[in-house]
């Protein structure tokens, strides 16, 4: 068995451990709420409008992301399809079950291999924005998922990835925080892999799978299948960082077992790439 697939098998276990735990999490919800949402809506400002376009969110879940990145489109012109998809079946369930009508952008949520699924909805070469929300750090295999996105996107079309900062996963190292995968090693599409925690304000931290590289390597790897690449890195203003130290919102302030704190405050813990075929 090759490092990928051993790779691959661990991730598997690590998410199995950690379905409760994600499925009831809290904080995650105040870190995208105050930080993940702004930067990603802001880096859609950059672009115009699409009507009858292909829009598909990788990675999906429970669908909860992909209907508020859905709301926003809407909201500044934009009309067509929107797929959710997911490996997980049963947060696909979840999406379907929670989805709503929309007149503008139709929403379809499936589950399964990403490869089969592009084929099955017929998207090669036909997306107009392509989101994956902390999902990039979760792959084994980064080259693949750029290539991914190459074959599915249109000329002209962007992707949108939002995922963990490198230097923030450093520091998480460096506190003794994320729990290194000795028995993976390093390879050539991660420099180490870890557990990565995701605190709970009430003390119930839960792991998820974590591969580390640079942000030169996704560069490398970005600027090798498209031309145009933008960086963007996500920290809290200091407005954000106030308001959630005066009413106590994880994970923006010091509370028990907050392993992010001060750092979640003092550098940027996300990162947005867009790329562009």
């Amino acid at each position: 068995m090759n490092k990928i697939a051993r790779a691959n098998l661990w991730v598997a276990d690590v998410w199995k451990k950690a379905a409760d735990g994600w499925k009831n999490r809290q904080q995650d919800y105040n870190y995208r709420k105050f930080l993940a949402r702004p930067f990603l809506e802001n880096a859609l400002n950059f672009l115009d409008p699409v009507k009858g376009g292909y829009f598909v969110d990788l990675g999906c879940g429970d669908g909860s992301e992909a209907r508020r990145i859905e709301k926003y489109l809407t909201g500044q012109g934009y009309g067509g399809k929107f797929f959710g998809f997911d490996f997980q079946q049963s947060l696909i369930e979840i999406a379907k079950k929670k989805n709503r009508k929309n007149k503008s952008i139709e929403m379809i949520f499936d589950s399964g291999k990403l490869n089969e699924l592009i084929r099955k909805h017929e998207l090669q070469e036909k997306g107009d924005l392509i989101f994956s929300t902390f999902l990039l750090q979760e792959i084994s295999d980064a080259e693949e998922y750029f290539e991914f996105l190459a074959i599915c996107l249109k000329k002209g079309g962007w992707g949108i990835s939002l995922f963990l900062h490198p230097a923030f996963g450093t520091a998480m190292l460096e506190k003794g925080a994320a729990r290194v995968q000795n028995d993976l090693g390093k390879s050539r599409q991660w420099r180490w892999a870890a557990e990565y925690p995701i605190v709970e304000e009430s003390g119930k931290t839960f792991y998820v799978p974590y591969f580390h590289r640079e942000i030169n390597d996704y560069l490398k790897l970005a600027r090798k299948y498209f031309f145009e690449v933008k960086v963007f890195e996500c920290q809290p203003t200091k407005k954000v960082i106030q308001k959630c130290k005066r009413e106590q919102l994880s994970p923006f302030y010091d509370h028990p077992g907050n392993v992010y704190y001060p750092e979640i405050i003092e550098m940027p813990s996300s990162m947005i790439l867009m790329t562009r075929s």
